[in-house]
């Protein structure tokens, strides 16, 4: 067997399939970062050490700063680590990406609007009169909005 070579000479290797591990780790790390930082934000009241309406404690503040920093800093590595495995997905052809640019659709050609919506509820309006004409005497023309 030979191996290919290329214009440039160089023979071709094959590439090796794109690892998909390392993001999918990624993803789940930082959610797990996330939930952790959410629990430092939270423990404090959850548990009671921080009562109701009293001022914050040291303990407190240091763990709600630390909290949030720590959702702050998962949720950035979250949308990284997304788009990474997104892109390992598409590399390995499990995703496929939408065409760039659709054609709009044709323009729909407009209807008659009056001759087709008068053909069209006449019979209704016909029975009709003939209800009201039978109740109240009153008779309404068809295309006369005022009824005259």
């Amino acid at each position: 067997m030979s191996t290919p070579v290329h214009a440039d000479g160089a023979a071709a290797t094959p590439q090796p399939p794109v690892s998909i591990t390392a993001p999918t780790l990624g993803v789940v790390g930082a959610a797990v970062a996330l939930l952790a930082g959410g629990w430092l934000m939270y423990s404090p009241f959850l548990l009671g050490y921080q009562p109701d309406g009293a001022e914050w404690a040291d303990a407190t503040v240091a763990d709600f700063w630390a909290g949030l920093g720590l959702a702050v800093l998962a949720v950035v590595a979250l949308g990284v680590l997304s788009a990474a495995l997104v892109g390992a997905l598409g590399a390995r052809g499990a995703v496929t990406r939408r065409p760039a640019r659709v054609e709009p659709a044709a323009p729909v050609p407009a209807a008659a609007p009056a001759d087709d919506l008068t053909t069209l509820l006449r019979p209704l309006v016909e029975a009709l009169n003939r209800d009201n004409t039978a109740v109240t005497g009153n008779h309404v023309r068809v295309g006369d909005p005022t009824g005259n």
